[in-house]
């Protein structure tokens, strides 16, 4: 969505080599409800350089946030933030122990995706909650309204842990089922 709004430059980064090409080579198409649409991003592997950002996004699996957050550190610009999404507890820690105190922003997104192919996902619509940071207020209520230009459904909490948990929880309830289904 933040590449199809073309308000800000999207690059994804990843360890998926068949994936990164083909989104660097056809960008990504996304299929929902009311119809399917495309997105023209950058895609470059994690072994590669990866651009200066105003912005970070870290969307890994919590076993990844530790190997990627040296990572994400490197590319973030001065006076950058680094955000997650991510689901569980610790993430936010971790990526600030490896920017600096204060550039860091946690959130909870209510929403998801599957992916069907390389550069193929089939979208499911929901809301992303993002905690407000007492050193860059600014920077989350920024990102807050670029999300919602971009489409997405959002809004700043002062105290997101209650809505981290509300996740874990839910997490909890549905994903051992997934795995027997």
């Amino acid at each position: 969505r933040l590449g199809r709004s073309g308000r800000a430059p999207v690059t994804l980064a990843g360890t998926w080599i068949e994936a990164i090409e083909n989104i660097g080579a056809r960008g990504i198409t996304v299929l929902e409800d009311d119809g399917a649409w495309q997105a023209r991003v950058g895609a470059r592997s994690l072994a590669e350089p990866l651009p200066e950002a105003d912005l970070v996004l870290v969307l890994v699996k919590s076993t990844q946030t530790a190997l990627i957050a040296p990572l994400a550190a490197r590319a973030l610009a001065p006076g950058g933030l680094a955000v997650t999404l991510q689901n569980g507890l610790g993430n936010a820690a971790i990526l600030e122990a490896a920017t600096g105190a204060g550039r860091v922003a946690q959130g909870i997104a209510f929403l998801g995706a599957t992916l069907l192919a390389p550069g193929l996902v089939r979208g499911f619509p929901g809301r992303v909650i993002l905690g407000a940071v007492s050193t860059a207020p600014s920077r989350v209520h920024d990102l807050a309204l670029l999300l919602a230009k971009s489409g997405f459904i959002g809004e700043v909490v002062e105290d997101v842990a209650p809505h981290l948990w509300l996740k874990l929880a839910a997490n909890c309830a549905i994903n051992p089922l997934k795995s027997q289904i």
